[in-house]
């Protein structure tokens, strides 16, 4: 909205994250246990205000990812997180073919910080759009990314996430999918264009764009 903006503002892409390219490709070649074949990364969040999972949205999840371990012939980085919960991780458990496992974090068993190196192992990210944060730092990867979301999905009144994700789709970081259509999702079928420049690059360049229109300007 007009009233969160300045004229001083950068517009950025993405917000800020320590997550790049580099980063997470250097992360993958440290893994010294590093799955063999074609790898997806899955990076599950939970339940937000705005994000209402039940378990059939879990049991959904667990039931696409088998069928695109199986179609597409791939395996998935899994990792949970802090707000996931033993239950829903139990749900998963259920349903998943753990043949379709490369390499996992459940965070209620064994909590490890892996997510760099699944990244940077990943062919294409598949992230719940619960956590801005982890969305961000799947496009700032440098990776494709399906974002999946929940039957229940409802923003709060002058939410900036709508944007903030109808932005990154338009410029094809992202794709967004239900995760009732991710068993159909056909990553043939969509264009990519991920993020090669960091964040904090492109911030850095309009900065010093802006100092040389403004300090030229005023030798004149």
């Amino acid at each position: 909205s007009a009233s969160e903006t300045g004229m001083n503002d950068v517009a950025i892409e993405m917000i800020p994250t320590q997550v790049t390219r580099e980063r997470v490709e250097q992360a993958a070649a440290a893994w010294t246990e590093r799955p063999d074949g074609r790898l997806w990364a899955m990076v599950i969040g939970g339940v937000s205000p705005s994000h209402h999972y039940r378990k059939s949205d879990w049991e959904a999840l667990a039931v696409a990812m088998n069928s695109l371990a199986q179609r597409e012939g791939l395996r998935w980085l899994v990792t949970t997180s802090r707000r996931t919960g033993a239950d829903v991780e139990a749900w998963l458990h259920a349903v998943l073919d753990p043949q379709t496992i490369a390499a996992a974090v459940w965070w209620t068993r064994k909590p490890e910080k892996k997510m760099a190196a699944f990244l940077g192992a990943a062919e294409c990210v598949v992230v719940t759009q619960d956590s801005v944060t982890m969305v961000t730092e799947a496009v700032a990867s440098g990776r494709p990314v399906v974002v999946v979301s929940p039957a229940e999905t409802v923003f709060p009144w002058g939410s900036f996430l709508p944007g903030y994700f109808e932005k990154l789709e338009s410029r094809k970081r992202i794709s967004r999918v239900a995760i009732s259509d991710l068993a159909a999702f056909r990553p043939a079928e969509r264009v990519f264009e991920p993020v090669v420049v960091p964040v904090e690059a492109v911030i850095a360049a309009e900065l010093m764009r802006r100092l040389i229109t403004y300090f030229g300007g005023g030798r004149r």
